[in-house]
């Protein structure tokens, strides 16, 4: 079997296809997305690395504080930068860990870390277009 990058923009789709995907065809799905959340509560060099760089404030109760590193990170596009430099690669080995098992791969909206690369083939999602609200 193929593996499939599932890639796109916010909204596109993604998470719809890949449930669409698992449901009716019983295909192990690798989420970025969810691991990436995950890694950033759970892994020792990670959360060393994020509060390096955010503060001691960036995790709250042993959780990853995302208001914080949110209002912190976006809009600055060298931190955003140097967050996703300590998370991707934590994300691509985690996924390369456990790739035998996965069919597909969720990556994230706009695959700026080169997640397409993960896949045999990428499918890129996008949503209808949609009429402005009045």
């Amino acid at each position: 079997m193929k593996r499939v990058a599932i890639t796109g923009g916010i909204g596109s789709g993604k998470s719809t296809v890949c449930r669409m995907l698992a449901e009716v065809g019983g295909v192990e799905v690798y989420d970025s997305d969810t691991r990436a959340k995950e890694i950033m509560n759970s892994h020792p060099e990670v959360v060393a690395a994020v509060k390096a760089l955010f503060g001691p404030e960036a995790y709250a109760d042993g959780a990853l504080n995302r208001a914080h590193v949110a209002a912190v990170a976006f809009g600055n596009e060298d931190l955003l930068g140097r967050l996703n430099a300590i998370v991707h690669p934590a994300v691509v080995a985690d996924f390369e860990n456990g790739s035998g098992r996965y069919d597909a791969a969720l990556s994230p909206g706009g695959c700026r870390s080169g997640d397409e690369r993960r896949g045999q083939e990428t499918t890129r999602g996008r949503s209808p277009t949609r009429s402005p609200r009045r």
